[in-house]
């Protein structure tokens, strides 16, 4: 984090806390005051949506950022037209002589005020113009961090997590917010780390998808066979990493490992092939008992899928698979060698 970052992030904390504290004292009083005549927008609604705002704007979002900058200018602009217009006209009634008297009165009765409202002036222009909380809120929008994540880091800190947990919350970050693209290039394919470029042709069949995912399965298959080797192996190490054979088999079903199969043999991953091959000669087998313990109904969905676990083999093939695992490597050669494949509008 560079300097510039660090002294707009207490910049933004200074304020926060400033404004927190001033809308949070005006809401309390709201509530021990009048209440026959309170006003439930002006004296509860608003201080707490801009409350809400301020914690939000941790995140650094623009729209946010230029949205609580208006109500700022706007806030400390009324106002202080407000006690500037009251203080103009005590100061036509009274006499020349009297102006000191004026000035130790207009001090006493809205001296405060005339802070108040400049205070909110000053967080206006500061929220739009200063370099330092533009740089802060930049790293924000990148990091993604949120309050909660970082009373979350304090809490693992003790137990010396907080720099895992963070690097766990980055990379979900980084792939949520990751470029997506419609149409596939081979001036794009080419630009992409190897890395990217199967996620790239992973996301293209995502979005072909397009949450229509009763016919996920004829949509993929429409794709020309590489696309479909890509998007296919690619679910097999997502979900065979997370939990295993068993878990691929409940969650995508026979027909999807066919597709892997074949777009293991496309990659030219022999021993990945031979290990699918031998993975689904397994289901097929236990299928019968395996549907058994499907079920509908939430509250048992959690305990058949334990004990449809429990009478499988396929978690004696895990291992194997994550020996055999690539990441991917041998997809991402085939593509980086044969782009124009891959070219897709």
């Amino acid at each position: 984090m560079s300097r510039l970052i660090r002294r707009g992030r207490v910049f933004f904390l200074i304020l926060a806390t400033l404004i927190v504290v001033d809308r949070a004292s005006s809401l309390v009083l709201a509530l021990i005051g009048d209440t026959e005549n309170l006003s439930i927008w002006q004296s509860i609604l608003l201080p707490v949506l801009v409350i809400l705002g301020v914690v939000s704007l941790w995140r650094g979002e623009t729209g946010l950022r230029r949205l609580m900058a208006a109500w700022a200018l706007l806030h400390g602009g009324i106002n202080l037209l407000i006690f500037g217009f009251l203080i103009y006209r005590m100061a036509a009634v009274t006499p020349p002589e009297q102006a000191g008297f004026l000035l130790n009165v207009s001090a006493m009765l809205f001296g405060f005020s005339l802070l108040h409202a400049g205070f909110y002036i000053f967080v206006g222009l500061a929220l739009l113009l200063s370099r330092s909380l533009k740089a802060f809120f930049n790293h924000q929008s990148q990091t993604a961090e949120t309050p909660l994540n970082v009373l979350t880091d304090r809490l693992l800190s003790i137990g010396k997590m907080d720099r895992a947990s963070r690097s766990v919350r980055q990379l979900a970050c980084d792939y949520e917010t990751r470029t997506r693209y419609p149409v596939l290039t081979r001036e794009i394919l080419e630009s992409l780390d190897d890395i990217d470029l199967v996620d790239a042709v992973v996301d293209y069949v995502q979005l072909k998808v397009n949450d229509d995912y009763e016919r996920e399965f004829e949509i993929v298959s429409s794709l020309p066979r590489g696309f479909q080797a890509a998007y296919s192996t690619w679910w097999v190490q997502a979900e065979v990493l997370n939990g295993g054979f068993h878990q691929y088999f409940y969650n995508r079903g026979v027909d999807w490992a066919f597709m892997a199969l074949e777009g293991y043999k496309f990659f030219g991953a022999d021993e990945l092939a031979s290990l699918m091959a031998r993975a689904i000669e397994v289901y097929l087998q236990e299928e019968p008992e395996q549907l058994k313990h499907r079920t509908d109904n939430p509250l048992q969905m959690i305990e058949q899928y334990v004990k449809a676990r429990n009478v499988s083999t396929l978690p004696e093939l895990d291992s194997s698979f994550y020996e055999a695992d690539d990441d991917g490597a041998l997809a991402m050669e085939y593509i980086r060698a044969h782009i124009d494949v891959f070219v897709a509008d």
